[in-house]
Protein backbone atom coordinates (compact mmCIF):
# COMPACT_ATOMS: atom_id res chain seq x y z
CA UNK A 1 0.00 0.00 0.00
CA UNK A 2 2.78 2.47 0.73
CA UNK A 3 4.65 1.43 -2.08
CA UNK A 4 1.52 2.28 -4.19
CA UNK A 5 1.10 5.72 -3.01
CA UNK A 6 4.63 6.61 -3.01
CA UNK A 7 4.56 5.42 -6.49
CA UNK A 8 1.60 7.65 -7.45
CA UNK A 9 3.28 10.92 -5.46
CA UNK A 10 6.67 10.24 -7.83
CA UNK A 11 4.33 10.37 -11.02
CA UNK A 12 2.45 13.13 -9.32
CA UNK A 13 5.78 14.98 -8.75
CA UNK A 14 7.59 13.91 -12.41
CA UNK A 15 4.33 15.73 -14.05
CA UNK A 16 4.48 18.99 -12.29
CA UNK A 17 8.09 18.84 -12.85
CA UNK A 18 7.63 18.29 -16.77
CA UNK A 19 4.76 20.62 -17.02
CA UNK A 20 7.38 23.57 -15.34
CA UNK A 21 9.92 22.45 -18.10
CA UNK A 22 7.12 22.80 -20.90
CA UNK A 23 6.31 26.24 -19.51
CA UNK A 24 9.84 27.17 -19.48
CA UNK A 25 10.53 26.21 -22.45
CA UNK A 26 7.86 28.00 -24.16
CA UNK A 27 8.68 31.07 -22.54
CA UNK A 28 12.23 30.44 -23.22
CA UNK A 29 11.21 30.45 -27.12
CA UNK A 30 8.98 33.25 -26.62
CA UNK A 31 11.82 35.34 -25.37
CA UNK A 32 13.93 34.29 -28.21
CA UNK A 33 11.06 35.11 -31.10
CA UNK A 34 11.23 38.79 -29.23
CA UNK A 35 14.66 39.15 -28.92
CA UNK A 36 15.25 37.69 -32.90
CA UNK A 37 12.34 40.69 -33.56
CA UNK A 38 13.47 43.27 -31.66
CA UNK A 39 17.39 43.04 -33.99
CA UNK A 40 15.90 42.62 -36.73
CA UNK A 41 13.79 45.89 -36.07
CA UNK A 42 16.36 48.11 -34.98
CA UNK A 43 19.56 46.46 -36.94
CA UNK A 44 21.02 49.57 -37.80
CA UNK A 45 20.41 51.54 -34.24
CA UNK A 46 22.73 48.34 -32.64
CA UNK A 47 25.14 48.52 -35.88
CA UNK A 48 25.22 51.86 -35.01
CA UNK A 49 25.89 51.51 -31.42
CA UNK A 50 28.13 48.94 -32.03
CA UNK A 51 30.28 50.87 -34.03
CA UNK A 52 30.17 53.67 -31.37
CA UNK A 53 31.51 51.77 -28.71
CA UNK A 54 34.54 49.96 -30.88
CA UNK A 55 35.41 53.25 -31.62
CA UNK A 56 35.46 54.93 -28.17
CA UNK A 57 37.40 51.12 -27.21
CA UNK A 58 39.60 52.21 -29.73
CA UNK A 59 40.19 56.06 -28.83
CA UNK A 60 40.61 55.03 -25.03
CA UNK A 61 43.18 52.45 -25.66
CA UNK A 62 45.03 55.04 -27.87
CA UNK A 63 44.58 57.43 -24.95
CA UNK A 64 45.14 55.34 -21.65
CA UNK A 65 48.69 55.17 -21.78
CA UNK A 66 49.11 58.69 -21.87
CA UNK A 67 46.67 59.09 -19.18
CA UNK A 68 48.35 56.88 -16.88
CA UNK A 69 51.89 58.55 -17.91
CA UNK A 70 50.33 61.83 -16.41
CA UNK A 71 48.62 60.59 -13.73
CA UNK A 72 51.89 59.92 -12.07
CA UNK A 73 52.87 63.48 -11.98
CA UNK A 74 49.51 64.16 -10.57
CA UNK A 75 47.90 65.36 -13.76
CA UNK A 76 44.12 64.35 -13.57
CA UNK A 77 43.00 62.10 -16.12
CA UNK A 78 39.99 64.03 -17.45
CA UNK A 79 42.23 66.88 -18.17
CA UNK A 80 44.58 64.70 -20.40
CA UNK A 81 41.89 63.88 -22.19
CA UNK A 82 40.34 67.13 -22.61
CA UNK A 83 44.01 67.93 -23.96
CA UNK A 84 44.18 65.35 -26.36
CA UNK A 85 40.79 66.45 -28.03
CA UNK A 86 42.08 70.03 -27.92
CA UNK A 87 44.70 69.08 -29.62
CA UNK A 88 43.18 66.04 -32.52
CA UNK A 89 40.46 69.24 -33.55
CA UNK A 90 43.00 72.11 -34.03
CA UNK A 91 44.92 68.77 -36.12
CA UNK A 92 41.72 68.28 -38.07
CA UNK A 93 41.30 72.14 -38.40
CA UNK A 94 44.66 72.45 -39.67
CA UNK A 95 44.13 70.19 -42.50
CA UNK A 96 40.57 71.72 -43.47
CA UNK A 97 43.18 75.09 -43.77
CA UNK A 98 45.02 73.39 -45.99
CA UNK A 99 41.74 71.25 -47.83
CA UNK A 100 39.87 74.60 -48.25
CA UNK A 101 41.96 76.67 -50.42
CA UNK A 102 42.92 73.76 -53.43
CA UNK A 103 38.81 73.62 -53.64
CA UNK A 104 38.37 77.15 -54.00
CA UNK A 105 40.87 76.96 -56.50
CA UNK A 106 39.54 74.34 -58.10
CA UNK A 107 36.18 76.08 -57.83
CA UNK A 108 37.60 79.55 -59.52
CA UNK A 109 39.01 77.70 -62.14
CA UNK A 110 36.01 75.94 -63.38
CA UNK A 111 34.02 79.53 -62.76
CA UNK A 112 36.45 80.99 -65.26
CA UNK A 113 36.31 77.87 -67.88
CA UNK A 114 32.47 77.89 -67.61
CA UNK A 115 31.54 80.36 -69.87
CA UNK A 116 33.81 78.83 -72.53
CA UNK A 117 32.39 75.71 -72.34
CA UNK A 118 28.51 76.89 -72.26
CA UNK A 119 29.80 78.86 -75.49
CA UNK A 120 31.24 75.79 -77.14
CA UNK A 121 27.92 73.69 -76.17
CA UNK A 122 25.51 76.19 -77.77
CA UNK A 123 27.73 76.69 -81.06
CA UNK A 124 27.07 72.85 -81.47
CA UNK A 125 23.71 73.18 -80.66
CA UNK A 126 23.11 75.58 -83.20
CA UNK A 127 24.48 73.74 -85.92
CA UNK A 128 22.21 70.93 -85.30
CA UNK A 129 18.52 70.84 -86.37
CA UNK A 130 17.00 69.79 -82.56
CA UNK A 131 13.46 70.65 -82.80
CA UNK A 132 12.35 67.48 -83.10
CA UNK A 133 14.41 66.44 -80.31
CA UNK A 134 13.62 68.88 -78.16
CA UNK A 135 10.58 68.28 -75.58
CA UNK A 136 7.27 69.80 -74.71
CA UNK A 137 7.30 73.40 -72.77
CA UNK A 138 5.39 70.82 -70.28
CA UNK A 139 7.93 68.26 -70.24
CA UNK A 140 10.82 70.41 -69.42
CA UNK A 141 8.65 72.44 -67.18
CA UNK A 142 8.05 68.27 -64.83
CA UNK A 143 11.53 67.43 -65.49
CA UNK A 144 12.91 70.66 -64.01
CA UNK A 145 10.66 69.94 -61.17
CA UNK A 146 12.01 66.62 -60.66
CA UNK A 147 15.54 67.50 -60.83
CA UNK A 148 14.72 70.18 -57.94
CA UNK A 149 13.43 67.49 -56.15
CA UNK A 150 16.09 65.17 -56.37
CA UNK A 151 18.82 67.95 -55.56
CA UNK A 152 16.53 69.50 -52.50
CA UNK A 153 15.78 66.09 -51.07
CA UNK A 154 19.71 64.66 -51.37
CA UNK A 155 21.05 68.23 -50.12
CA UNK A 156 18.69 67.54 -46.91
CA UNK A 157 19.86 64.24 -46.62
CA UNK A 158 23.53 65.03 -47.32
CA UNK A 159 22.61 67.64 -43.93
CA UNK A 160 20.62 65.15 -41.96
CA UNK A 161 23.42 62.53 -42.21
CA UNK A 162 26.40 64.66 -41.16
CA UNK A 163 24.12 66.11 -38.14
CA UNK A 164 24.17 62.22 -37.86
CA UNK A 165 27.43 61.75 -37.80
CA UNK A 166 28.42 64.83 -35.56
CA UNK A 167 26.58 63.68 -33.24
CA UNK A 168 27.49 59.66 -33.45
CA UNK A 169 31.23 61.41 -32.89
CA UNK A 170 30.32 63.39 -29.90
CA UNK A 171 29.09 60.54 -27.93
CA UNK A 172 32.29 58.60 -28.79
CA UNK A 173 34.56 60.91 -27.50
CA UNK A 174 32.07 61.00 -24.31
CA UNK A 175 31.70 57.47 -24.15
CA UNK A 176 36.02 57.17 -24.55
CA UNK A 177 36.38 59.86 -22.19
CA UNK A 178 34.93 57.54 -19.96
CA UNK A 179 36.35 54.70 -20.50
CA UNK A 180 39.67 56.56 -20.00
CA UNK A 181 38.99 58.21 -16.76
CA UNK A 182 36.90 55.55 -15.31
CA UNK A 183 38.59 54.63 -11.64
CA UNK A 184 39.30 51.17 -10.65
CA UNK A 185 36.36 51.11 -8.12
CA UNK A 186 34.03 52.29 -10.68
CA UNK A 187 34.96 49.58 -12.83
CA UNK A 188 34.74 46.81 -10.56
CA UNK A 189 31.29 48.14 -9.97
CA UNK A 190 30.22 47.62 -13.67
CA UNK A 191 31.62 43.91 -13.59
CA UNK A 192 29.66 43.43 -10.87
CA UNK A 193 26.11 43.69 -12.96
CA UNK A 194 27.69 41.15 -15.20
CA UNK A 195 26.93 37.17 -14.85
CA UNK A 196 29.28 35.50 -12.03
CA UNK A 197 29.50 32.76 -14.55
CA UNK A 198 30.66 34.95 -17.50
CA UNK A 199 32.52 37.46 -15.45
CA UNK A 200 35.64 36.06 -15.60
CA UNK A 201 35.66 35.17 -19.13
CA UNK A 202 34.37 38.39 -20.43
CA UNK A 203 37.25 40.41 -18.26
CA UNK A 204 40.03 38.00 -19.45
CA UNK A 205 38.95 38.61 -23.16
CA UNK A 206 38.71 42.45 -22.50
CA UNK A 207 42.08 42.70 -21.09
CA UNK A 208 43.65 40.75 -23.29
CA UNK A 209 42.53 42.72 -26.47
CA UNK A 210 43.08 46.17 -24.00
CA UNK A 211 47.17 44.74 -24.34
CA UNK A 212 47.10 43.77 -28.00
CA UNK A 213 46.11 46.63 -28.70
Amino acid sequence: MNGLVGGKRETTIMTVHQHRLSIQGWLALLALILAARFIIDNLGMLLELTWILFGAFILSVMLRPLADLFARWQIPRGITVMVAYSLLLLGIYAILRLIIPVVGVEAASLRQAMPTITGDVMRQIGTMSMAKWLPSTANLAQEVNNQFDTIFLGALSTVTGLGTLLLNLFVLLIVAYFFVTISLHSEHQIWLWLNPIHRSHLRTIFYNSYRRL
